[in-house]
């Protein structure tokens, strides 16, 4: 799975249902450590610190939008969600 997959798909099973104000760092690490392992591309021990900071933000802007309560927001996240897992099943 590439990252642009992996992340709106492991923040909504680890944070549905969740208020933004519920979510820890510890459970945003976790998150981040799913993510790198679903991906095809690198691996925990093979991502520079860049990266690890570039994927933190993608999952902080992802849960951003998808317990966001402007309605487009929450839209926006389910579309990238709808088009990642039609890319799953179509590979």
């Amino acid at each position: 799975m590439n990252l642009f997959d992996a992340v709106p798909v492991i923040v909504q099973q680890n944070f549905e249902g969740y208020s933004y104000d519920e979510i820890d760092a510890y459970q945003i690490a976790t998150a981040v450590k799913e993510v790198v392992d679903v991906c095809d591309n690198f691996t925990y021990e093979t991502l520079t610190t860049q990266n690890r900071i570039l994927i933190k933000r993608m999952v902080r802007n992802a849960i951003d939008l998808m317990t966001s309560d402007n309605s487009e927001e929450r839209d926006t996240f389910y579309q990238m969600l709808n088009e990642s897992k039609q890319e799953l099943v179509t590979v």
